[in-house]
């Protein structure tokens, strides 16, 4: 088993020092495991997908279902960190799912890079997720599935919950309601209504 590699900053590392260590986010349970998983499954063996855009599309699918419902899939904290935003413990829960059976995991070349890629052993447990939530998943897959780290990095950069964030600290869901054109869901909504 492979061990993840870190995209934590040394303001995360501070962040959790101050609040008294990991954040686990026990009230979110399993459903941010639930969802990687589903994501992995659904674009785990593309090769521009590695643990940062994995990363990246469990932020959106996050971020765009609070946009459109004022909730959140999962209620899982993500941090402002230099490559943009990261769940917090996001190790943790590659690690369980790894250890549990239900991916495997390997170092790979990409586009110049070292990546960690995922392949999807196993169906996720979707049994928990509303259609909504499942079509706020789909569309992230379909908006940034395709980038690589960099290209949604650069995307997350111009998402405005990030960007008011400061670095280590969480990203305030309400910041979703501000979003600009190139990140808002409603944006792309816009266009395929002609408005």
């Amino acid at each position: 088993m492979l061990s993840s590699h870190s995209l934590k900053s040394d303001a995360y590392d501070e962040y959790c020092d101050r609040e008294g260590g990991s954040k686990t986010n026990s009230d979110c349970g399993q459903k941010f495991e639930h969802m990687l998983h589903y994501i992995i499954k659904r674009c785990g063996e593309k090769e521009n997908v590695g643990q940062k855009v994995l990363c990246k599309l469990c932020y959106f699918s996050d971020f765009d279902h609070y946009e459109r419902t004022f909730k959140s899939i999962t209620g899982k904290s993500y941090c402002k960190a230099p490559h943009g935003p990261i769940p917090f413990s996001y190790e943790e829960s590659f690690d369980s799912l790894e250890k549990e059976g239900m991916i495997t995991a390997e170092k790979k070349q990409f586009d110049g890079y070292k990546q960690y890629r995922y392949r999807s052993l196993t169906d996720p447990d979707m049994s928990d997720f509303l259609p909504e939530e499942i079509m706020s998943i789909e569309s992230a897959i379909e908006r940034y599935g395709d980038m690589t780290g960099g290209e949604i990095e650069e995307i997350s950069h111009m998402d405005v919950p990030w960007m008011i964030a400061r670095d280590g600290e969480p990203i305030d869901y309400g910041a979703a309601m501000y979003r600009d054109p190139c990140t808002s869901v409603d944006a792309g909504q816009d266009d395929e209504d002609g408005e």
